[in-house]
């Protein structure tokens, strides 16, 4: 099993404002670079922080602002970021009055920020999406997008940028950026396997050369949410429901797909095992409360996951055995009125096509 302590850092004079929605990404020496998020909804942030390998560790919090030159984004949140060798690339999210679709790159060595001039199609701008790395690759999914209906993901397509020849690519591959999610088959029509539902506020981690995507679909032709009145805002309980993982309510569902990166085809991975609280949690009120119906958080929605080496054999050699420590950075709850409450992390044995399985940690907030 996983044994794991937590403990609070010191807060140091020096260190980031509080926030949320933020990125963080760990450089190839273990230092730990912070960018963006907001502290309320008016006030996007585009600072940069470091926090060194040895303060991560030792918790003693010591962090120190990156004095960058170049052209930085925007200030920005819910946009994504992710890292190749020394390079961070940061794509996306959005501001007070707009959602962002540029793309930029910091280089960890010089301390420098670029605008990246790119060829092909690229995505709309979108926030609230997944981005992770595979040799050299970005993939992009899912999503907000601008315009139209700008609260409901509608984006079935996966865009993979290349980050050393700076093109964008698409699957399906004649898919455009438009958020169409009637998208049913390839260049020369030929049937594909079945697409992920359009999703956001997802998470995507990636098994190897398998990306697994984990949150919340849409299966009712209206895709609305009914916001609470005044009245139900006026009374929050502290109830805490229980719905089985496998859910679904007001037409939403959630839901875990794979894309393998090597065979560019998405497929549904088996669960063979799952440990821990196997309930996702739901901040709410009182059952009696009709804002009850208003609240999807009982679905995996700004969650997050983590993965974790599985030993390929029963008793494996001393030099196999690790340990890690996971830094947890700011935050905060997704509504100025109920503030959320954390699960018990929930393990998942995902068998990867032919490959052994692997462990998932699912966490939400």
């Amino acid at each position: 099993g996983v044994k794991a302590t937590t403990r609070a850092a010191p807060s140091p004079a020096t260190q980031p404002c509080k926030r949320q929605y933020h990125t963080c990404v760990s450089t190839s020496h273990g230092d730990v670079l912070l960018f963006g998020g907001r502290t309320n909804p008016s006030k996007a942030l585009d600072d940069m922080w470091i926090l060194s390998k040895n303060a991560a560790a030792q918790g003693d919090g010591k962090w120190a602002p990156v004095e960058y030159q170049g052209t930085p984004p925007s200030p920005r949140w819910r946009h994504s970021a992710v890292r190749y060798k020394d390079k961070m690339i940061v794509f996306g999210g959005r501001d007070s009055s707009k959602c962002l679709g540029d793309l930029f790159e910091f280089d960890i060595k010089s301390l420098t920020w670029s605008q990246v001039e790119y060829r092909g199609p690229a995505p709309s701008p979108r926030h609230s999406h997944s981005a992770t790395c595979h040799s050299g690759v970005m993939h992009v999914f899912g999503g907000y997008l601008a315009g139209g209906d700008s609260y409901n993901p509608r984006d079935r397509t996966l865009y993979s940028f290349d980050i050393q020849t700076r093109k964008w690519r698409t699957y399906p591959e004649d898919a455009d950026n438009s958020g169409d999610e009637d998208v049913k088959s390839g260049r020369r029509g030929a049937a594909l396997p079945p697409l992920p539902p359009p999703i956001a506020s997802h998470t995507a981690t990636m098994l190897g050369s398998h990306m697994i995507v984990i949150g919340v679909c849409f299966s009712v032709p209206s895709h609305v949410w009914i916001p609470p009145t005044p009245r139900d805002r006026e009374r929050p309980s502290p109830c805490l429901l229980r719905i089985p993982w496998r859910t679904e309510t007001r037409g939403m569902r959630n839901v875990i797909m794979a894309f393998d990166t090597d065979a560019r085809r998405w497929y549904v991975p088996r669960i063979t095992k799952m440990s821990g609280d196997t309930h996702v949690s739901l901040t709410g009120v009182d059952t009696a409360d009709r804002a009850l119906e208003a609240f999807p958080s009982r679905l995996l929605m700004q969650h997050t996951t983590a993965k974790i080496p599985t030993p390929a054999r029963p008793n494996p050699p001393q030099r196999s055995a690790h340990s890690a420590r996971l830094v947890s950075i700011g935050g905060g709850g997704n509504c100025y009125f109920f503030g959320p409450h954390f699960n018990e992390q929930l393990v998942l044995d995902v068998a990867l096509g032919e490959e052994s399985a692997s462990e998932l940690v699912v966490s939400m907030a």
